[in-house]
């Protein structure tokens, strides 16, 4: 089960360094059950990939409102590697925050995490979910753009990471609100490919308890 558990730590390694203040924090956030947005992604050392964000349900714990956010990993040709689920308040979320976790790789079988799985998890969230919560706070606003990516042309504000040498563009019309990212310091890139609504669970099946 341990390489299960570092699947769910690299598969969301998502080049990283997204900025903004209250205002892109307001932006970069999950959208409604169905939401869902799709990234062209280059790593570091010029991999390409895809990569699906999308709230594929909600639930209720107590008097907190919960949503499952899908990460769904593919190669350039669209073939899936990899697909989490997190049940969490919310996205961004703090690593706190992870009440449960469903992984899935290429065995194809579906594992839902115990809870001593779910706690050690909760020790780092994963790099994307850190890098927005992170950069949101120190980053500054551009101004208000018409940026080109894959998906078209979307109205998004842009903001910049001066330190950390990222620019991040933003939209409130796109689900999870990234349209564009550049990290200059490491050469990752991400762009929006595709968006919209009703997605349904990338899963294979049902998911079995971890042993």
């Amino acid at each position: 089960m341990k390489h299960l558990v570092l699947a769910f730590a690299a598969m969301a390694a998502i080049p990283a360094a997204l900025g903004a203040q209250q205002s892109c924090a307001s932006l970069a956030r999950s959208p409604q059950s169905g939401g869902w947005s799709e990234y062209e992604v280059r790593s570091p050392s010029g991999t390409m990939a895809r990569t699906r964000l999308a709230v594929i349900g909600a639930e209720k714990s107590g008097d907190r409102e919960l949503v499952w956010v899908e990460t769904r990993a593919a190669n350039t040709e669209g073939e899936v590697q990899a697909v989490t689920h997190v049940l969490v308040p919310g996205f961004p979320y703090a690593a706190s925050d992870l009440q449960a976790a469903v992984l899935e790789g290429r065995t194809g079988i579906p594992v839902r995490l115990t809870d001593a799985q779910v706690a050690r998890a909760r020790q780092s969230a994963p790099p994307l979910v850190r890098a927005v919560s992170d950069a949101c706070e120190s980053a500054e606003l551009v101004g208000q753009e018409e940026v080109e990516v894959p998906a078209g042309k979307v109205q998004a504000r842009h903001f910049r990471n001066a330190l950390r040498g990222v620019d991040i563009w933003v939209s409130g019309e796109v689900p999870f609100g990234v349209v564009k990212l550049v990290n200059a310091s490491d050469r990752s890139s991400m762009e929006l490919i595709d968006r919209g609504r009703g997605a349904k669970s990338s899963l294979s099946g049902s998911p079995r308890t971890a042993e």
